[in-house]
């Protein structure tokens, strides 16, 4: 996922300099090495302070030289340390862009083959191309002179709150905004900042919004793919602004003011509290279980796993083990992914495959071709299940909500909407699993017919309103 460089300097480098050479040589080799990042901004910091200018963050500065010290004294600190790993990531995970690292292109072939996972195999799809994983984490609720970081201005990855729909224009219809099962209106869920720009232009920026019907049990989810190049009519070429908390959205507002299906609230009020989604690395797991202990011990370890889960985890997960008889492979390495990253909401794998929830429910044949291009589509990411606990809302339910995009990643026609919906699969859980912890759906889904009624005359009588003072203005 690429994001602009903050910084509204410039650097000159001579391309001809021995170490610029060589650094450019081990970045070819591998450009996510730790030392190499470190000496690439050493050189940007030190040329900053030669320059006359000051670092915005010194202590950054300073454990990169206390590394290299250490490097130089014959001795290596641990590549995983759990502060440089914090550190590393509060500096890419700023409010409003996507971290620093960028998914490579998938080829063809992986991009597209069937992507039903046997247990028992340790092979997989995308065996052949080392793709990027990466897992999205829920901040906390930002504070009240933060929230403006999460407008559509700043290209948010997020949770709730109203939609930053990257394009003000063209926007979905109120039935693509609708539940095709039960007829009400979506409401917004979450939205992931996914630039494409490194190696397709018209990428630059891109968001996936996704949208969920609350009133359905299963959930029913819809997402939809904008995207603009780096020169748009809509944004700066350049970074925004950061200190600039005075920027309202008024285009947007005009916009949904004529749409209000598409502000994702099914009601007056948001229906999910607004948290920014910070994507990171994941820590890829070197020695998998060689699946040769005995069953006992398969039993006791997975035991394990859901005890080191958080609580909130554990709350969605922990039923699934109550059955004495539950011998699913599947979901056990399902847990130990959970384990490796708790409190995780979110999986990022463009071109890899789904880490399915359990053995039954996979999908088992090719995505549906993108309808505007006809090209195939590709797995990019997946929904944890452990989103439905961490946001606390028993009208969700689904097992693993997998997105699947347009390998193309093609744009939307001149006209209609800008916004090209993308294939979901939703692997719920086996029936024999299923609990009783989200509640009657008839019950809920009756509640949310009535709500969105008492919405309506709400949204009638805002629009008096709005007629009666246009007049007395006048």
């Amino acid at each position: 996922m690429g994001s602009y460089m903050v910084s509204k300097k410039t650097m000159e480098i001579n391309p001809n300099h021995p170490i610029v050479v060589e650094l450019k040589k081990r970045s070819e080799q591998d450009q996510f090495h730790k030392t190499v990042k470190d000496l690439v901004w050493l050189l940007f910091d030190t040329s900053l302070l030669t320059s006359g200018f000051s670092l915005e963050e010194p202590t950054h500065f300073s454990t990169r030289i206390y590394r290299m010290i250490s490097l130089g004294l014959g001795f290596n600190e641990a590549e995983d340390d759990d502060d440089t790993r914090s550190d590393e990531a509060s500096k890419e995970s700023s409010a409003g862009y996507a971290p620093q690292v960028v998914p490579i292109a998938p080829s063809a072939e992986v991009a597209t083959a069937p992507q039903k996972v046997d247990a028992d195999s340790s092979e997989s799809t995308s065996a052949a191309q080392d793709i990027d994983e990466l897992v999205g984490y829920l901040e906390d609720p930002p504070e009240e002179d933060e929230r403006y970081l999460l407008q559509r201005h700043f290209f948010p990855s997020k949770i709730g709150g109203r939609p930053a729909w990257l394009i003000p224009d063209r926007m979905p219809t109120d039935q693509d905004m609708t539940c095709e099962k039960c007829g009400l209106p979506l409401r917004f869920l979450l939205q992931v900042y996914a630039s494409q720009g490194d190696y397709r232009p018209q990428c630059f920026h891109r968001t996936l919004h996704f949208f969920v019907c609350t009133g359905c049990q299963p959930s029913q989810i819809k997402v939809f793919r904008a995207q603009l190049p780096r020169e748009n009519s809509f944004y700066s070429s350049e970074a925004p602004d950061y200190d600039d908390d005075n920027e309202k959205d008024k285009k947007l507002d005009k916009i949904l003011k004529k749409h209000p299906l598409c502000t994702g609230s099914g009601r007056p009020a948001y229906y999910f509290d607004e948290r920014e989604l910070r994507v990171t690395r994941t820590a890829k797991d070197e020695d998998e279980d060689s699946g040769d202990d005995s069953e006992a011990e398969d039993d006791e370890e997975t035991k394990h796993i859901i005890n080191s889960i958080n609580n909130e985890d554990k709350e969605v997960l922990q039923h699934h083990l109550d059955d004495s008889e539950n011998k699913d492979e599947q979901f056990k390495k399902f847990l130990a992914f959970a384990k490796e990253h708790n409190g995780h909401a979110l999986r990022y794998e463009l071109g890899g495959e789904p880490l399915w929830l359990a053995v039954p429910g996979q999908l088992n044949s090719y995505p549906p071709r993108c309808e505007n291009c006809g090209a195939k589509r590709t797995f990019e990411l997946q929904i944890q299940p452990q989103l439905i606990s961490l946001l606390k809302n028993d009208r969700l339910d689904w097992g693993v909500v997998c997105c699947y995009t347009c390998s193309e990643s093609c744009n939307p026609p001149g006209t209609g909407s800008a916004y090209l919906q993308e294939w979901i699969y939703m692997q719920h859980e086996p029936e024999d699993w299923r609990a009783v912890r989200r509640g009657d759906a008839e019950e809920m889904l009756a509640e949310d017919r009535k709500a969105e009624e008492e919405a309506k005359f709400m949204a009638a009588d805002e629009n008096r309103i709005e007629e009666i003072e246009t007049i007395i203005h006048k």
